[in-house]
């Protein structure tokens, strides 16, 4: 599974503003649980799975955020470079480049957590 597949699983956190939607997903649960739902929960094999599956979707969402981010920012550094080699400034021609270049880097680095997270969670050996 590539890091763009594990991301397409990841709920979306944040819930649209408007009558009728509370954000459902991450709706945290009060009080005690009574009758069925005791004994679901009791009973429910998949209740530590789903917390792992939680923790690895924070994971993964966090690190292809940033990795995303870093990618935007090295796209326009590398473009205020471009404009200032016009006006003839080296200097800060100099400086957004390498600008440029440490975000590239860094968004590499992030992509490579990534792809190792996404093999990790889902390697047999593991």
């Amino acid at each position: 599974m590539t890091a763009l597949q594990a991301a397409r699983f990841i709920p979306k956190t944040g819930a649209a503003k408007g009558p009728g939607n509370q954000g459902i997903a991450f709706r945290p649960r009060f009080g005690k649980l009574f009758g069925r739902e005791r004994a679901s929960a009791r009973n429910s094999v998949t209740a530590v799975p789903q917390n792992q599956l939680s923790e690895f979707q924070v994971t993964v969402s966090g690190l292809a955020r940033a990795a995303a981010r870093d990618e935007r920012l090295a796209t326009d550094y590398a473009r205020l470079a471009a404009y200032m080699a016009q006006d003839g400034r080296p200097s800060a021609v100099d400086l957004f480049e390498g600008l440029s270049r440490h975000h590239a880097i860094r968004a590499l680095e992030e992509r490579g957590q990534l792809e190792a997270t996404v093999h990790a969670q889902h390697d047999p050996a593991n």
